[in-house]
């Protein structure tokens, strides 16, 4: 009879201990996943900050561009208005 009880409670703290096993693995899945989500968050932020800065560049270049083509049509303006002095 004893050694039914010793069976029977050594069983129970054994599925304690799993118990508590499957509750620590089912947090660290919860864990695993908030972090994935952070992370697909944090690409996303990138993405978006890499698309806006690539639309800033191309605008400077096109401004840059732009002072180039007058800063060279007013230097031409000017040598022709000193040529014909």
């Amino acid at each position: 009879m004893q050694s039914m009880q010793t069976i029977l409670s050594e069983t129970n703290q054994k599925l304690i201990i799993q118990g508590e096993l499957v509750s620590n693995l089912r947090t660290q899945v919860l864990n695993t996943q908030n972090m994935l989500e952070k992370k697909d968050n944090q690409l996303n932020s990138q993405k978006n900050a890499t698309i806006s800065l690539q639309k800033s560049l191309k605008k400077e270049r096109r401004k840059t561009k732009l002072y180039k083509i007058t800063s060279t049509i007013g230097g031409a303006a000017i040598l022709l208005l000193l040529v014909q002095k």
